[in-house]
């Protein structure tokens, strides 16, 4: 795996407002912004994946909830 030592900026297929998502990765996180315009949000990599994992959980949660009212 490479790792990141300079920044690097990929514009996303994703479009929002109709401009294209554009990610900045750093070393110590990302930044999120649109293409075209100055406002920035910053976010730590451990903020991803502590989303990623509260969302895994939720998916868990709902299936087992899912789950549990079929039986009854």
């Amino acid at each position: 795996m490479t790792k990141i030592v300079r920044r690097i900026v990929r514009e996303t297929a994703v479009m929002e407002r109709g401009k294209p998502l554009v990610l900045e990765l750093h070393p110590g996180g990302l930044i999120v912004r649109l293409k075209s315009t100055r406002q920035r949000w910053p976010i730590s990599y451990e903020s991803i994946l502590w989303l990623a994992v509260k969302v895994a959980a939720e998916e868990q949660r709902a299936e087992r909830m899912t789950k549990r009212k079929r039986r009854h």
